[in-house]
C-alpha cells in the first residue's frame, strides 16, 4: 500500500465494514467528493479513520470541500476530513462548503449555511466578493446576512413577493440558493499556513496581502482567504521563496581542493545562502532555487577536479598510511603549491588537486622524498650470531632517525630460496633510507664478522701451523686462525671482513715464498725413532735451522705377485706388499733454501748413527709357517723396521738396532705349526663366517687364519684381508683400522645354520629367530645402492628402506635358485635380476612373513597370466594402482630377487609357463614377460622364484 501516500482523516462512530466501504466508495467518486483512487478505510485510532489517496490533487480536491454527506443504510452520515487524525484541528487548503438547513415561517423561507469563519470575515472586508454574492441572491429575490457567533450565512425569501402556491415554487428557490453557495465556495477557499517559517514570511510579507486576497493571522498558524487560483499561485510563490536546508554529502579530501573556490562562488553569486560545513557534509540554508544553484554549483566546483595515480611499492603504501604521511603532504602541499593536493592510499596513491601542474610537483615531491631500498645480507651477516648484531644496530640507528616522528622503517625478509641470505627493507624518506643502506654496505665490506678458507697444499700444514705462524713472525690480531682437516687442508680465516682480506692476502704471499723439501730414509723406523729417543735431537735441528720438520707419508710401488701358493715364497711375497716395506720420510719447510738443505744434512746423521741392517737367507725361512710370517709381519711392523727381498728369495731387514735384533731372534726359536692351524681352520670356515667392510662398501669374507684369530681371541697382532691389507681389530667396537693411510672399518660374525648360510650382507640373527627387518641407515653404501636403482625411473620421495631377513624363504629361494642353475646352465643359467614390486601395508605384512603367493594373483592385472608380477622400472610399481597409499600418503614397494630363467611372451589366462618345445611338455619356460624384446615386466608362476630382499617406504 505504500503507493497510496496522501492521507486524510476523519472522525466516526464504530464503523462496520459495509459502512467503510460505502465511505471508500463515496471517496473514489469525484463527482461526489471530489477525490479519486484510494485505499481501504483504515481505523487509526479511538473513533479516527483515514482514507489514503493515490495522487495528491485527489486528496487536495477533498479536503477543498471538507464536509461530505455519505448516505447509509441507517441515514446519512456527515463527515469533515482534516490532514491529521485530531479531528477540527489544523488543515491546510480547505473550503467553506456549509451546511444548510431550512427554516420557513409565515413571512418568508430562511436557509442557514455554516460557512468558515475566515471566509465570513473575508466577505465583510472585500466588497467586491460581498457584492458578487449579494448580486446572485438578489437576482432570485433573497437577501442575505452574516452570523459571526455562529458562523452562518443566512438566506431569507419573503413569501409575499411570489406565489408560494405555485407547484414547487419552494424546492425550486432552495435549489437556485444552493447552486449559489456551491459556485461561491468553489471559486473561494481559506488556506491554512501551519509552517512556523512559512507564517512568520507570510506575515512579514505585506505585499502578500491584496484587495482580493486576506491574511488572518491566529495562535500558531494564518490563513489565506480569496479566490481558489490566486491563493494557490500566492502560496507557489511563498513555498518557493521560503528558506530551505538543504544536505550535501561530500568526501572531506575533495572537499578541502575546491573549499576556497566554491566559497568565493557562494559570496559572489548567492550571499543569500549561508553555508555550513560538518562532518563529512555540507548544508545550505536559503532560498529553495538559491539552494539548489548552490547544490549545482558545489557539484560543478568537484567534478573539476583531477586525479594522478602514482605506482609506488606496497610496503611505501603501508608506511604512508600508517604513518600519517598523507596528512603531512597535504599540509606541505597547501603552503607551497598554488592548488591544493590531497593523497589518498589504496593499491596506489591517488593525488588529487584542481591543477595539473599542483598533481606533477606533488608527484615529483612524492618520489624524490620517499623511497624503498633492499640491501642483501650474505654469509656470516645473514645468520645469528651476526644477523643478530647487524639487527640491534639497525634498530638502534632506526630509534635515532625516528625520534619525534617516524621517518624509516625496517625490516627482516628471509630469502625464498632456503639460502643463507637475509634482505634488509628499508622503507621512508630516501635520506635516511640512504644513510642505513650506506650503513649497511659499509658494514658488510668492513664490519660484518666473515669466514674464508685458505687452502693449504699439504696436510701436515694443519698440524704445524701454528709454528709456521712462529716461524714467519705473524703478529697477533682480532682474526682468528682455526686449522682443518676436512674437507681438504686449510685455515679458516675468521674476524671482521676488511681484516680477514688482509690477513688472507699476507698468508698467502708469504706461504707462498716458504721453501720446501722431502727426506726419505729406509723404513718407518726412522719415524718412532724421531717420536722417541730422537725427539729431542730432531727439535734441536728445528731451532738452529730455523726450519719446521714434520713426518710425511710415502707411497712405495708394490712388488707384483706371480704365484700365489701355500709356501714360503708365498709367505715372504706377503712382506713385500705390507707396509713395512714403506721408508720414513720427512717433510722440511724453512725460510730458504740454505736453511733447509743444512736441516736434512743434520737430521740424516743423526739417524745414520742408530741404523742397523740384517740379511736373511732363504734357507733359513722354509721352517716358518703362515702364522709365523704373520708374527714376523707384526714385528716388522711394530719395531718399524724396513724390509726388501731380493730375487733370490732373501730377505733383508733395516731399521733401529734394537728393532733389527728382535727379528734375529724371532726368526731363530719359531717351530712349525702348520699343518693342525690349517685343519682347524678349514673346520671353522664352514661353521662361522667373520666378514669386513670392504672398500667398495660391500661385506667380503675374511681369509681363514684371519677368521679362526678372531673366533679365538688371537687377533691382537691384526689380520689380514684378502687383498693382503693388515688390520688392527677391535672386537668390543667391531672394527678394524689400518697403520697407513689410517683408514677404519667395520667387521661383523655371521655363524651359519646346519642346512643354510647366511648372505654376507645380513646382520647376525640371534639363536631361533628366523624373520629380522634391518633399518638401512641412509649413508650405508647398501641403502644408496637401493635407492640409486629406485631413483633411476622413480621420483617419489624415500622415506626408508628396510632389508628382510627370513630364513625359511631365503632357504627356499637358494634352493630354486640352484635347481634352475642347474637346469639351464647351457642357457643362461638361473637368471637372478632385482626387480619391483608395489604393495599395500597389509600385503606387505603377509610377503615378509609367508613370501610371495601366485593365489593372489589378479588383484591387480593378469594380462600375461596369472603369476605373480615384478616391474622392471621403480616407477611402474609406484603407481597407486599396485602401491596403493596409506592414510598418511606413504606408499610401499619391495626390492625383489626375482629368478627370471628362461622366458617366453606371457598370455592372459596362462596358470603356468608354456613348454619350451611341444615334444617335451613338461619341460616348461621358467617365466613370462609382457614382451621378449626388452621386457619390463616379468611374471613368475613358483613361488619360491622370488625373495622380497628389501622393503621401501616411500611418498
Amino acid at each position: 500500500m505504500h503507493e497510496y501516500q496522501h492521507s486524510l482523516f476523519f472522525e466516526a462512530s464504530d464503523l462496520t465494514d459495509r459502512e467503510k466501504e460505502k465511505i471508500r466508495r463515496h471517496f473514489q467518486k469525484r463527482r461526489d467528493s471530489g477525490g479519486g483512487d484510494c485505499a481501504m478505510i483504515e481505523k487509526v485510532g479511538n473513533n479516527i479513520y483515514r482514507v489514503s489517496f493515490k495522487e495528491k490533487q485527489d486528496q487536495e480536491r477533498v479536503l477543498q470541500r471538507k464536509f461530505h454527506a455519505v448516505p447509509l443504510p441507517g441515514g446519512e452520515l456527515c463527515l469533515t476530513v482534516s490532514r491529521t487524525s485530531l479531528p477540527q484541528t489544523q488543515d491546510q487548503l480547505t473550503t467553506s462548503q456549509s451546511q444548510t438547513c431550512t427554516k420557513p415561517n409565515a413571512k418568508h423561507f430562511e436557509k442557514i449555511f455554516r460557512m468558515d469563519i475566515f471566509l465570513l470575515f473575508y466577505l465583510q472586508e472585500n466588497p467586491k466578493a460581498f457584492k458578487v454574492l449579494q448580486k446572485q441572491l438578489s437576482s432570485i429575490g433573497c437577501m442575505l446576512e452574516f452570523n459571526f457567533d455562529e458562523e452562518e450565512v443566512v438566506v431569507r425569501w419573503e413569501i409575499e413577493k411570489v406565489d408560494t402556491k405555485a407547484f414547487g415554487a419552494a424546492e425550486k428557490w432552495e435549489l437556485q440558493v444552493d447552486r449559489i453557495f456551491t459556485s461561491f465556495t468553489e471559486n473561494y477557499v481559506c488556506h491554512h499556513v501551519l509552517e512556523p517559517k512559512q507564517v512568520k514570511q507570510l506575515l512579514q510579507d505585506h505585499s502578500f496581502v491584496t484587495d482580493d486576497i486576506k491574511v488572518y493571522p491566529e495562535c500558531g498558524y494564518a490563513v489565506v482567504v480569496g479566490e481558489t487560483e490566486a491563493v494557490k499561485e500566492k502560496i507557489a510563490i511563498l513555498e518557493k521563496n521560503m528558506p530551505i536546508q538543504k544536505e550535501l554529502p561530500v568526501v572531506e579530501n575533495r572537499f578541502k581542493l575546491v573549499e576556497d573556490e566554491f566559497s568565493r562562488e557562494m559570496s559572489a553569486h548567492y550571499p543569500e545562502i549561508k553555508v555550513t560545513r560538518g562532518t563529512n557534509i555540507i548544508i545550505l540554508q536559503g532560498p529553495d532555487e538559491k539552494v539548489h544553484s548552490g547544490a549545482a554549483k558545489l557539484d560543478e566546483v568537484i567534478k573539476k577536479i583531477k586525479e594522478k595515480r602514482v605506482q609506488l611499492h606496497p610496503s611505501l603504501l603501508t608506511f604512508m598510511s600508517i604513518n600519517g604521511i598523507t596528512s603531512k603532504y597535504e599540509t606541505r602541499f597547501l603552503q607551497s603549491l598554488r592548488s591544493p593536493v590531497t593523497l589518498e592510499v589504496g593499491s596506489d596513491l591517488v593525488l588529487s588537486s584542481l591543477s595539473s601542474n599542483a598533481l606533477d610537483e606533488a608527484e615529483a615531491a612524492v618520489l624524490r622524498d620517499l623511497s624503498v631500498a633492499r640491501v642483501k645480507l650474505q654469509g656470516a651477516a645473514a645468520v645469528p650470531p651476526e644477523l643478530t648484531r647487524v639487527q640491534e644496530i639497525l634498530n638502534e640507528a632506526r630509534s635515532q632517525v625516528n625520534r619525534g616522528e617516524v621517518r624509516v622503517e625496517v625490516s627482516f625478509i628471509p630469502a625464498s630460496s632456503g639460502t643463507p641470505v637475509i634482505d634488509v627493507q628499508l622503507v621512508g624518506h630516501t635520506g635516511f633510507v640512504n644513510k642505513l643502506k650506506e650503513f649497511l654496505h659499509d658494514y658488510q665490506i668492513n664490519r660484518v664478522l666473515t669466514q674464508k678458507v685458505l687452502n693449504l697444499q699439504l696436510p701436515e700444514l694443519v698440524d704445524n701451523f701454528d709454528k709456521i705462524l712462529k716461524m714467519i713472525g705473524m703478529k697477533q690480531t682480532d682474526v682468528t686462525l682455526k686449522t682443518s682437516h676436512f674437507p681438504n687442508p686449510c685455515v679458516l680465516v675468521s674476524g671482521p671482513r676488511r681484516r680477514v682480506n688482509e690477513t688472507l692476502q699476507a698468508l698467502q704471499s708469504t706461504l707462498a715464498s716458504l721453501t720446501s723439501d722431502t727426506l726419505v730414509l729406509d723404513g718407518p723406523g726412522a719415524l718412532r725413532y724421531f717420536k722417541g729417543d730422537g725427539k729431542v735431537g730432531k727439535e734441536l735441528v728445528e731451532t738452529s735451522c730455523q726450519v719446521l720438520i714434520w713426518e710425511q707419508e710415502v707411497s712405495v710401488p708394490q712388488l707384483p705377485q706371480t704365484q700365489q701358493q701355500v709356501s714360503l715364497t708365498a709367505d715372504l711375497s706377503f712382506l713385500n706388499i705390507s707396509a713395512s716395506g714403506t721408508p720414513s720420510a720427512f717433510q722440511f719447510l724453512g725460510l730458504c733454501r740454505e736453511d733447509v738443505d743444512e736441516a736434512m744434512a743434520k737430521l740424516k746423521d743423526l739417524y745414520k748413527t742408530q741404523f742397523s741392517t740384517h740379511t736373511f737367507k732363504n734357507e733359513e725361512l722354509k721352517g716358518l709357517t703362515k702364522d709365523d710370517m704373520l708374527e714376523l709381519q707384526q714385528l716388522v711392523d711394530s719395531e718399524g723396521l724396513y724390509v726388501r727381498k731380493d730375487p733370490t728369495g732373501n730377505i733383508t731387514v733395516n731399521g733401529i738396532k734394537d728393532g733389527v735384533n728382535k727379528i734375529i731372534l724371532m726368526v731363530n726359536t719359531s717351530l712349525p705349526r702348520k699343518e693342525m692351524r690349517v685343519m682347524e681352520e678349514d673346520k671353522l670356515y664352514t661353521r662361522v663366517m667373520w666378514c669386513i667392510l670392504g672398500q667398495s662398501r660391500d661385506w667380503e669374507r675374511l681369509p681363514k687364519t684371519a677368521n679362526h684369530n678372531l673366533e679365538n681371541g688371537a687377533a691382537a697382532g691384526g689380520i689380514q684381508d684378502a687383498q693382503g691389507v693388515l688390520w688392527q681389530v677391535d672386537l668390543q667396537n667391531m672394527e678394524a683400522t689400518t697403520r697407513v693411510p689410517g683408514q677404519r672399518t667395520k667387521l661383523k660374525r655371521l655363524e651359519n645354520l646346519p642346512d643354510f648360510i647366511f648372505p654376507l650382507y645380513w646382520d647376525s640373527m640371534a639363536a631361533g629367530e628366523a624373520m629380522k627387518v634391518v633399518v638401512l641407515q641412509p649413508f650405508s653404501q647398501e641403502y644408496q645402492r637401493v635407492q640409486i636403482g629406485f631413483k633411476r625411473t622413480a621420483n617419489n620421495n624415500i622415506l626408508k628402506i628396510e632389508r628382510l631377513q627370513n630364513i625359511h624363504l631365503r632357504r627356499a629361494y637358494e634352493g630354486q635358485k640352484r635347481h634352475l642353475s642347474e637346469k639351464n646352465k647351457r642357457s643362461g643359467g638361473a637368471g637372478e635380476k632385482f626387480l619391483y614390486h608395489g604393495t599395500t601395508q597389509e600385503n606387505a605384512v603377509s610377503i615378509m612373513n609367508t613370501g610371495f603367493n601366485r593365489r593372489f594373483a589378479g588383484q591387480n592385472a593378469t594380462s600375461y597370466g596369472s603369476g605373480t608380477y615384478f616391474a622392471v622400472n621403480a616407477n611402474y610399481s609406484a603407481a597407486t594402482a599396485f602401491s596403493k597409499p596409506a592414510a598418511d600418503g606413504s606408499q610401499l614397494m619391495f626390492v625383489a630377487r626375482v629368478l627370471t630363467g628362461v622366458y617366453t611372451q606371457g598370455q592372459h589366462g596362462m596358470k603356468v609357463p608354456p613348454p619350451r618345445d611341444s615334444q617335451r611338455p613338461h619341460d616348461l619356460y621358467d617365466s613370462v614377460v609382457n614382451r621378449v624384446d626388452n621386457p619390463n615386466m616379468y611374471i613368475v608362476f613358483h613361488d619360491d622364484q622370488a625373495y622380497p630382499d628389501y622393503l621401501i617406504t616411500f611418498k
